[in-house]
């Protein structure tokens, strides 16, 4: 059972490694969430080495540590091909109907939001203009329709 582990850590590290490499606009981050996953998986990491544990509990204990270090550090943002939001909200730009962009004068942000028909898909918040993003998805997504 625990080469599953294992496996699907690798994979995870893969994964996260991959997506980081594709986004060509990262997304601001956001510190908190980062620094949450990765505070939970130092502790999984510290738990399981510095207890005597067998080993089935030690590869668990590592492979949570290595999934909380992926979610911490999930990158953000947009590719050649889509957005990448989240784990499980990674949209193709031929599924995205409208794109909207604003900006927070408050707090100096662009904010982009993704529809697929009348459903938010993605929300993600950018250092950049609203005239740069929105050069970058005419480019990659000239069917989208860009407010």
């Amino acid at each position: 059972m625990d080469w599953i582990y294992i496996a699907t850590a690798i994979v995870a590290v893969i994964v996260t490694g991959i997506a980081a490499f594709m986004v060509q606009v990262p997304s601001k981050i956001r510190w908190f969430r980062r620094g949450f996953f990765l505070l939970v998986a130092a502790a999984f990491l510290i738990a399981s080495i510095a207890m005597p544990l067998n080993t089935h509990a030690k590869v668990t204990g590592y492979f949570i540590a290595v999934l909380m270090a992926c979610f911490g550090l999930w990158r953000q943002g947009l590719t050649n091909w889509g957005i990448i939001a989240g784990l499980g909200a990674t949209r193709v730009w031929g599924t995205i109907t409208t794109v909207e962009l604003t900006h927070d004068d408050k707090h100096d942000f662009t904010v982009l939001e993704a529809f697929v028909g009348s459903i938010r898909v993605s929300r993600l918040r950018f250092g950049q203009s609203q005239a740069a993003l929105g050069e970058f998805i005419k480019n990659k997504a000239p069917n989208t329709k860009l407010q």
